[in-house]
């Protein structure tokens, strides 16, 4: 074999290689683009449901403000409670990610 076969044949394995550290890398490309959708697809779910909990505490809000005698029952302080605990562990999450 003589000198141009050898770097012939080092060449085509050096392209080979270089075709599968490509074709590796896409596929990366790719799974990341699709964890980027689902979590573009959580973060404005999340967005929604502090939009939600906004309101309900406007809402809450609004009505101590106006001097309304209604008092929030002890039930509904713990599950406004829980759901803010849960949102901001949903945040807290995806910013550690």
């Amino acid at each position: 074999m003589d000198s141009a076969d050898k770097t012939y044949k080092l060449f085509i394995e050096e392209f080979s290689s270089l075709e599968k550290s490509v074709y590796a890398l896409l596929q990366k490309n790719i799974d990341y683009k699709d964890e980027l959708e689902k979590l573009k697809e959580e973060n404005l779910k999340l967005q929604k449901e502090n939009e939600v909990l906004r309101e309900t505490l406007s809402q809450f809000e609004g009505k101590r403000i106006n001097g309304a005698s209604t008092k929030i029952k002890a039930e509904d302080k713990e599950n406004l409670k829980n759901q803010i605990d849960e949102l901001i562990s949903k945040i807290d999450f995806h910013l550690k990610s």
